[in-house]
């Protein structure tokens, strides 16, 4: 059924036009019925055919009702069954709306072609009410021109029904029940025709269509179209009875007509005049205009519809039809929108908007069962678009905000809506905040928190913003102490890391800025409970950003404790600890913070870098040591490194820096000598394996510096380190291993003083381990010690006579420095081999300093001290040494006489305790030697040649009486050597006639009388 005008049927007489009918009807009927199988466009095809006869039967029929009676009769019947079968259709599952407005169609026209001439009142009402709803579903599918034909039509039943007699009134309330169908159809209409002008007319400009229509001769559809222009509704009424001198009829005022409408009625009156209301606002004026003024314009048309709807419902109770009170709501709220929008153009329209929305607001509120309603909290936010429109105070606007903010259903949708909106009022900042914290709280305190931690990042952002630091602090800390008072909630780790990394970046900005304090408060909110899922994640950050805020604001003890409070054995700690301790001058501090730093497992060289660089500029010499030991050794820990010269220079900076150290009036030598020591052994392992790479010249410079630096140092020490003998010891031993190594590296350029250096180094080392076991026998026996200082000691004289060091000095000074050196060493030695009980040892040492070329006779007299003091020292191995002694007085001749006759009473004390005539003949030899010495040392005045008194008395004595006891046993020979010498010795002793004669006298009578009994044996 098309909405284009009809194509003209032929032209058929009366009877022949009723008898088209009658076979239509036969075709039509079987498929309503559902005896044949429809096809829709088959039947309305046939169903507009149908009425297109019937109006056309309708305009032919006779003006006397008694010629076409019966089939008056006939079409009316067959147009009621149609209209019932519509009904019967709409309620069916496969409802066509076209197949319902054809039906509608065809059943009118039937209706009206059966209508008498003159037709009586009740009539008139049932059939007007048939062609306002026919009109109304000829609507429903845009056939706005059958729609216009069909209610033209009804407007002359509805003239013709107010003209008709009712002299008592009792058809009134029937005829306004009719007239109101009528017109909620007519404004249907005129609302669908509006929805059509909107989506056609202005695309072709609508000015062009009103003087298209002038031209076509339509003169009530121009005049509708103009009316439209200016915005004027001019009439309910078809438009082709609309008149320049018609007077429009408004409905709101025709309260007598209204007044026989049931509640029903009323209520469907007001929504249709309604819908035409929201239609008006949504129509355009002009694409001239400018949004605002055209929506204003529109709406100020729209005002009077919807006042008019809201009147109709007004004088309805509510109490009779509680869908009244939905019907008022949506009027209330359609109207504060044209208000709203009409504002533009009058500003006292807002007013009139926020009162509407109060009430309607105040309506809702008061039934709990509409406060969650959707629709009406669309209803706040346009109380709340009203008052920000009005400019009104941030109390009002919080209101506003409070009033949603209570109706949400806390869905994500919903929560981001307020937010966005809050977003936008951001020049607000004291109102947005306490929405947005009143927005926390309440999803906090909902079922629904999936949306706490948007609501909070929204907060921490806006408070970033308050130019009064405190306040923001101050929020942010309120918004976490109520989320962290929730024991049954707890920020997601996402989240949480989401708002700890904002808080980061303010900290950050104004750290930047130099605001160091504010950035550490911002810096310690992202430590607060709330955040506890990121507890042992971002806690420890947090406080060492905060701790390095309070370090540039040298607030030290605030960084200390900010610092204590990280409970993390990270790398990153330890180093801010170390900041603080560098920055308040805490040296030891520092460096347990250094050593702490190292041995965490995410450490990283560029701390120690950096470390580096702040202890040497703070000049703290002891930390700048610590930071230069750590970063050797993790640069050592690496796998795959192998720089031996970088390596070497970090160790000889290190050395440099321990030997400043211990220049120091009060040097820590307990600990700085060791760490000494330990740095030259690491440099000894680096030089080793780069040596094994035949890296040897890129290393030559080093090792040679290495070995002075060492020996000079280990000289140094032994005038100024107390009680450090064995570390001079194990220092002189690193110099002699750098020393040799250099002798292997360097190839061409060989130092000449080299080779004296290693014997002194070699020499020195020994020299300090015995003065160490010395000191150390008095706590407890070294046994193990004392052997080892007895290979020392042999490799020492393996140095001496292997070659290593020239057996033929260049010059006198450094023979007497060997000579030196081998007599101190042997009688290490034999005092070492003393206490060892070694006496075999003792002898084969002594025997070895004998045939040693330069050894001298004080050497031996050491030794002989020693051997002396020894209880247990065996005979055998005293004699020996005081026979090497005596030997080497003989053969150097630098002994004292005093020395010499002590020495020479030993051991003839010695070899006559053993009466054998070997040492016997030893001993008179050995007297002779004396007596040789005696007669030489009269010859100078040198006081050290006299041979003491008592010496010479022992020796008179002891020849003497050894000369008898020879003589007794015989031995004549023997007894005239002893005899010889003791009369030589009397010569040199007080008295020396008188004792010589004595002597000589005793001497003849023994040797007569024992000569007597030998010639009578």
């Amino acid at each position: 059924m098309s909405g284009k005008k009809r194509k003209a049927e032929p032209l058929l007489g009366f009877q022949d036009l009723f008898d088209s009918i009658t076979d239509l009807l036969i075709q039509i009927k079987p498929q309503l019925s559902g005896t044949q199988r429809p096809n829709n466009e088959i039947l309305i095809s046939q169903l507009s055919r149908l009425a297109n006869f019937a109006e056309s039967f309708t305009e032919q029929r006779p003006r006397s009702n008694k010629n076409w009676l019966t089939q008056a009769d006939d079409l009316d019947r067959e147009g009621v069954n149609l209209w019932n079968m519509s009904g019967i259709l709409r309620q069916g599952k496969d409802h066509d709306p076209k197949l319902f407005a054809a039906l509608r169609l065809a059943a009118f026209r039937l209706v009206q072609a059966g209508l008498e001439q003159k037709p009586d009142i009740e009539t008139l009402l049932h059939v007007l009410q048939l062609a306002s709803k026919t009109g109304s579903a000829l609507s429903d599918i845009a056939n706005h021109t059958l729609a216009g034909a069909v209610l033209g039509a009804a407007a002359k039943i509805e003239e013709d029904m107010n003209a008709a007699d009712d002299p008592n009134d009792t058809h009134a309330q029937s005829k306004a029940c009719a007239s109101i169908v009528y017109y909620t159809c007519r404004m249907e209409a005129v609302r669908a025709l509006l929805i059509r002008l909107n989506s056609t007319l202005f695309s072709l400009r609508l000015r062009l269509h009103t003087s298209q229509a002038w031209k076509e001769g339509n003169k009530g559809v121009a005049q509708f179209m103009l009316c439209k222009i200016i915005g004027t509704v001019a009439t309910f009424f078809p438009v082709s009875t609309v008149t320049s001198n018609y007077t429009p009829y408004r409905l709101e005022g025709n309260d007598s007509r209204l007044s026989y409408l049931s509640t029903q009625d009323r209520e469907q009156l007001a929504s249709k005049i309604l819908e035409i209301g929201k239609a008006m606002a949504r129509e355009q004026v002009t694409e001239t205009q400018n949004p605002q003024t055209r929506d204003a314009k529109r709406a100020l048309e729209a005002i009077k519809w919807i006042r008019s709807a809201l009147t109709l419902v007004e004088k309805t109770p509510v109490e009779d039809t509680p869908s009244i009170l939905e019907l008022k709501r949506a009027i209330l709220r359609n109207l504060a929108r044209v208000y709203y929008l009409a504002s533009s153009a009058d500003v006292e329209n807002l007013d009139k908007a926020e009162a509407t929305l109060c009430e309607l607001i105040s309506s809702v509120d008061n039934n709990a069962c509409d406060k969650k309603r959707p629709e009406f909290q669309q209803v706040r936010w346009m109380r709340l678009a009203v008052l920000k429109r009005k400019h009104a105070p941030d109390h009002l606007l919080l209101e506003g905000f409070q009033s949603i903010i209570e109706h949400l259903d806390f869905t994500e949708a919903e929560i981001t809506d307020v937010l966005q909106e809050l977003r936008a009022m951001a020049q607000h900042h004291l109102l947005v905040t306490e929405a947005t914290q009143q927005l926390l709280e309440a999803t906090l305190a909902s079922s629904g928190r999936s949306a706490v931690d948007k609501i909070f990042l929204s907060l921490i952002f806006h408070c970033s913003r308050d130019p009064d630091h405190e306040r923001a602090i101050k929020t942010v800390q309120q918004a976490c102490s109520h989320i962290a008072e929730l024991d049954d909630f707890e920020l997601p780790k996402v989240p949480a890391a989401a708002c700890q990394s904002l808080l980061w970046q303010f900290g950050d900005r104004l750290y930047n800025a130099k605001a160091w304090n504010k950035a550490a408060d911002w810096y310690l909110l992202g430590t607060h409970e709330a955040f506890k899922t990121m507890a042992k994640m971002n806690y420890p950050r947090c406080l060492r950003k905060a701790a390095l805020c309070y370090i540039q604001q040298r607030e030290y003890a605030r960084a200390t404790a900010a610092i204590r409070s990280c409970r993390s054995n990270e790398a990153s700690t330890h180093y801010v600890a170390f900041l603080i301790a560098v920055h308040q001058g805490f040296e030891n501090e520092a460096i347990r913070a250094v050593r702490d730093m190292v041995q965490a497992k995410d450490f990283d060289r560029k701390m120690l870098l950096l470390a580096t660089q702040l202890a040497h500029d703070a000049n703290l010499k002891s930390l700048l040591l610590t930071v230069l030991e750590s970063l050797l050794t993790f640069l050592r820990s690496q796998d795959g490194f192998d720089n031996d010269v970088e390596a070497l220079t970090m160790i000889r900076c290190i050395i440099r820096l321990v030997i400043e150290l211990l220049k120091q009036p009060v040097a820590e030598l307990r600990a700085l000598v060791p760490a000494l020591i330990g740095h030259f052994r690491t440099a000894q392992t680096i030089c080793e394996e780069a040596l094994r790479k035949d890296n040897k010249m890129l290393i030559l410079k080093d090792i040679s510096w290495l070995w002075r630096t060492a020996y000079n140092t280990a000289v140094q020490g032994c005038a100024e380190w107390d009680d450090s003998e064995l570390h001079l010891a194990d220092l002189f031993d690193l110099a002699r291993a750098f020393m040799e190594a250099y002798r292997k590296t360097s190839l061409t350029d060989q130092d000449l003083t080299l080779q004296s250096h290693v014997m002194l180094a070699s020499f020195s080392s020994l020299a300090c381990r015995v003065f160490a076991v010395r000191r150390r026998e008095e706590e407890e026996p070294q046994h193990d010690f004392r052997k080892r200082i007895c290979r020392d000691i042999e490799e020492f004289k393996a140095i001496i006579d292997s070659g290593r060091v020239s057996n033929e000095p260049q010059d006198s000074g450094e023979e007497e420095c060997i000579c030196a050196m081998m007599h101190v060493v042997l009688v290490f030695e034999a005092e070492q081999r003393c206490i060892l009980k070694d006496w075999n040892g003792v002898l084969t040492s002594i025997e070895e300093a004998a045939q040693h070329s330069r050894v001298k006779e004080n050497c031996f007299e050491a030794i002989a001290d020693i051997l002396w003091l020894e209880k247990d020292c065996p005979v055998n191995v005293l004699y020996t040494a005081l026979e090497a002694i005596l030997q080497a007085c003989l053969n150097y001749n630098c002994m004292s006489v005093e020395k010499f006759s002590r020495w020479l009473r030993g051991i003839c004390t010695i070899l006559l305790a053993k009466n054998t005539e070997t040492d016997r003949v030893k001993a008179i030899g050995y007297i002779e030697q004396a007596v040789t010495v005696i007669e030489d040392s009269r010859k100078g005045p040198d006081m050290k040649k006299i041979y003491p008194e008592d010496e010479k008395y022992w020796l008179l004595s002891t020849a003497y009486n050894t000369g008898v006891e020879c003589l007794a046993a015989s031995h004549l020979d023997e007894a005239k050597r002893w005899f010889e010498s003791a009369a030589i010795i009397s010569r040199y002793v007080p008295d020396s006639n008188e004792r010589a004669r004595k002597i000589s006298e005793a001497y003849s009578n023994l040797l007569a009388r024992y000569g007597n009994e030998m010639r009578s044996n």
